[in-house]
């Protein structure tokens, strides 16, 4: 009976554990992902939904919110097609780490530039809370990936 219990305490603690926080790990990856698909398609089509109602003027600054949207989808697609990749995901931890900083001056009221300051920042706790999570996530799966390195023989 000792042994048994030997070998489930070993399993348990080397296998078991490690391959579920990668899959769980991987599944916040693949939800990050949809995240940023989501949120990139509400910059192209309803920004107002994510600025507590601040509609784009017509013209450049529409122009800027879309080239966003369009980044975000497609940075969204890359991340989900590219989950356990190591070099993808140690972008994720920067993209989403700058995210979340950033977010957090808006949401603060701090503007690190006159033309970004903004009255009511409110709007940027859910991307802020979001993209912390995403960081976080990012960086244990990181260490937790095997290098992208090809062996030769």
């Amino acid at each position: 009976l000792p042994n048994i219990l030997a070998f489930i305490e070993i399993f348990v603690r080397r296998i078991a554990i490690p391959v579920l926080l990668e899959a769980m790990l991987t599944l916040v990856t693949y939800v990050g992902a949809l995240f940023e698909i989501v949120v990139g398609a509400a910059f192209v089509f309803s920004p107002e939904a994510l600025h507590n109602g601040y509609k784009p003027a017509p013209g450049m600054e529409s122009y800027a919110f879309e080239l966003f949207g369009i980044a975000c989808v497609f940075w969204g697609l890359l991340t989900a097609c590219k989950a356990t990749d190591k070099a993808i995901l140690a972008f994720n931890v920067l993209w989403n780490a700058i995210w979340a900083a950033y977010l957090y001056l808006i949401f603060s009221g701090i503007a690190w530039r006159p033309q970004v300051a903004i009255e009511d920042g409110s709007f940027a706790f859910v991307p802020l809370i979001a993209h912390g999570v995403f960081a976080v996530n990012s960086l244990l799966a990181f260490l937790m990936a095997p290098s992208n390195k090809v062996k030769t023989s």
